[in-house]
């Protein structure tokens, strides 16, 4: 019998933490399951290893018709994928692009796009949709998240893609929702396969950032832009509370995910103890959330891995849906939900105060997560 073979699709191609996860958690699962080809696709081939990361290959495996995959397993990881157009997904990989957006019209140059590189092939990067990609292969999706098209004949196009694969499980309750209104798509809510990291990566084999207590904080610029002097008023009362310095963090280091200019301003004007966590790689970053005594932050991945590491953390603002969604559907009683910015030191006393030892909700996720892989495997062999 041959191995069965994956490709498994992230946009794992840029240093956004939590993209950089899904293909790590899936190779190491599947993998757990019993021997297997694993290919490790984004949208540019790249090689991000010395950060931790697993290299890519580059979306055309999918675009061009030698090249396209029989009898595989097309595995899509993870992640705010669902309704991801290219233009989105090209602007995180590269400024210039954000800027030629920006100057041209957006419908004209994405036209100009599809037609230059044969995407309309796959519309939809991470929705697998060619009829002929779909009668040769299988398709999973993952835990995924996102939304749906506003284009009734996108949204046609999406439904029946979903409605071909082999397994689908989204990762809370509000895309769930939007797939069962819009679609008619009953799919199963599943935990992020990153809540796996802890077994992956346990919190002993992380070396500890300082010596020192401390709480972790990590804002997105563009989701804080209009907040940096509150964040600052309130960093400084959660300080002065529980005497801890305050270690900045930068996440997302790609365009549209601009963490570092957020550590660099609060650096620059805090008149209280802060200092700098390393990110240099994947395993800085887990160190730095999983060896906090307090997560802050507007990254889900940075509230996920502290959930799988059964910290306490305080995730902030309340328009990022997907956090706010994600941490209600799957986090204790006291850790759901997102917070205002002006309630990031009650909300840190109130949690701190109120947490618990969580490990057995810990462990039913991560067997969940488990448990789905060795499904999505055992499918393979069949």
């Amino acid at each position: 019998m041959s191995l069965p073979r994956f490709y498994c699709v992230a946009a794992s191609d840029r240093y956004n933490y939590g993209d950089l996860l899904f293909p790590l958690v899936a190779k190491y699962a599947l993998e757990s399951c019993g021997p297997c080809e694993f290919n490790n696709v984004a949208i540019i081939e790249s090689d991000l290893s010395e950060i931790g990361a697993l290299p890519t290959q580059d979306y055309s495996v999918f675009l061009a018709p030698n090249k396209m995959p029989i009898k595989s397993n097309i595995l899509i990881a993870g992640g705010q994928v669902v309704n991801s157009e290219w233009t989105q997904l090209l602007a995180f990989i590269n400024e210039r692009f954000v800027r030629l957006f920006e100057r041209f019209k957006a419908n004209k140059l994405r036209s100009k796009l599809y037609y230059k590189f044969n995407l309309a092939r796959e519309p939809f990067p991470f929705v697998i949709s060619n009829p002929e990609t779909l009668a040769n292969n299988r398709v999973f999706y993952h835990a995924v998240g996102g939304s749906v098209p506003l284009d009734k004949k996108k949204s046609a196009l999406m439904q029946d893609a979903l409605e071909e694969s082999a397994y689908l499980t989204v990762r809370d309750k509000r895309t769930r929702i939007l797939l069962k209104n819009k679609m008619g798509l009953d799919a199963p809510i599943l935990p992020d396969s990153a809540m796996l990291y802890s077994e992956i990566r346990p919190r002993e084999h992380l070396k500890r950032p300082v010596e020192h207590d401390y709480i972790c904080a990590q804002f997105g610029y563009q989701k804080s832009k209009p907040n940096l002097q509150t964040i600052l008023r309130k960093l400084r009362e959660v300080h002065k509370f529980f005497g801890m310095p305050i270690g900045l963090l930068s996440i997302g280091n790609c365009p549209g995910h601009d963490d570092m200019k957020v550590v660099e301003w609060i650096e620059e004007h805090a008149d209280f103890p802060v200092f700098r966590l390393k990110h240099d790689h994947i395993d800085d970053v887990t160190a730095a959330i999983a060896h906090a005594k307090l997560f802050i932050g507007t990254s889900l991945h940075g509230a996920i891995i502290s959930m799988s590491y059964g910290n306490p953390f305080v995730a902030v603002n309340k328009n990022i849906k997907k956090l706010d969604s994600y941490t209600k559907t799957w986090a204790p009683q006291y850790l759901k939900g997102c917070v205002d910015y002006q309630d990031i030191a009650r909300e840190s006393r109130v949690r701190m105060k109120s947490h618990v030892v969580y490990k057995s909700l810990v462990h039913r996720q991560q067997k969940m997560v488990i448990d789905s892989f060795k499904g999505i495997y055992e499918k393979a062999l069949s």
